[in-house]
């Protein structure tokens, strides 16, 4: 972890006034528990056809296997992954935050389907035999922070917040602000919106290695190899037949497809670009983030109390700048 001081160049001086269960198995019967995000629990090698193929194993590929498979078990689902580690996924190099507070309707009701599932996940997500999963899901609210510039903006998405019938969020003033949250400084704060409840952050690691335990329980396959190529049907411009996957042995496969889900996230255009010059390109590219981990109070003394956010009720907040920061792990402790 690094000093507040040494870190105060990714935290804006606004923020802070002063520097200085019990668990019950699903069902009654036993079965060993799977390493899933292990290399050698991958399946080596794959069938010839499947009814779906999801290019990209991560928390939304495993989501696309897992309601597709529940959808219709009859469904051969298989799900390949390049990245066995996970170490370049966006979502376990996230903050693993939820939300409610967007501009465009879509986007709330994604959210709100998010955190129904998230709520349910103990339960959806158990497979039988083992521990039912917890996503470490911590409902302390997102708070966004607006400037003069910012104010309308912020009203007008809070408005559009409340016809999609979020009415858990608050606008604050400064002085409201100032009273609920005594460690901050409001200087150059023109408005504050928090969401009571149903937003914070959850675990990443904790949802991915649930959806793909679930997944595999409903008989979904997971390939751990390179996508690279297409394999295009010749009266139907676009359309994929089969998928061509590299194994980190050298060996390859061409799997058929009757559906194939692009489910690469930041690299999601270079599965695109496989397809040919005849198919339009995505304009969908990774970008670099940086999210760093923190301590709030002296460098070698009792931490102080005064002017440190407590980490059980601190929101993810959200300066005016775009710099954020939420509790992570013990008292003192940042993302």
């Amino acid at each position: 972890s690094y000093s507040i001081r040494a870190m105060m160049w990714a935290v804006p001086r606004r923020l802070f006034a002063t520097t200085s269960a019990t668990s019950s198995r699903c069902t009654p019967f036993p079965r060993a528990k799977p390493r899933l995000l292990s290399a050698p629990r991958l399946l080596s090698t794959i069938a010839r056809d499947y009814d779906v193929v999801v290019c990209g194993g991560g928390v939304i590929g495993a989501s696309v296997a897992y309601h597709t498979i529940l959808a219709d078990p009859r469904l051969r689902v298989c799900v390949v992954e390049r990245d066995v580690r996970y170490t370049h996924a966006s979502a376990m190099l996230s903050a693993g935050g939820i939300r409610q507070q967007f501009s465009l309707p879509a986007n709330i009701q994604l959210s709100l389907y998010g955190l129904d599932f998230l709520r349910r996940a103990a339960s959806d997500l158990c497979v039988p035999g083992e521990e039912p999963p917890d996503l470490q899901f911590k409902e302390q609210g997102y708070l966004f922070l607006a400037s003069e510039q910012g104010e309308a903006t912020l009203r007008r998405n809070h408005a559009t917040q409340r016809a999609e019938g979020v009415d858990w969020m608050r606008l604050l003033d400064p002085d409201e602000l100032a009273t609920r949250f005594p460690w901050m400084d409001v200087g150059g704060v023109a408005l504050g919106c928090l969401g009571e409840h149903s937003e914070g952050w959850f675990d990443p690691w904790a949802l991915l290695t649930a959806l793909r335990s679930k997944a595999r329980s409903l008989g979904v396959t997971f390939h751990a190899g390179e996508v690279t190529g297409f394999d295009l049907e010749r009266t139907a411009p676009g359309a994929i037949r089969a998928v061509r996957v590299a194994d980190a042995e050298g060996g390859s496969s061409l799997v058929g497809a009757r559906e194939v889900v692009n489910a690469a996230g930041a690299f999601a255009g270079q599965l695109v670009g496989l397809c040919g010059a005849g198919v339009a390109p995505l304009p969908v590219a990774a970008r670099k983030r940086c999210v760093f981990s923190f301590d709030v109070g002296s460098r070698g003394g009792a931490r102080e109390a005064r002017g440190v956010p407590p980490g059980g009720t601190t929101p993810l907040v959200v300066d005016p700048s775009g710099v954020y920061f939420r509790p992570e792990g013990g008292s003192g402790q940042f993302l």
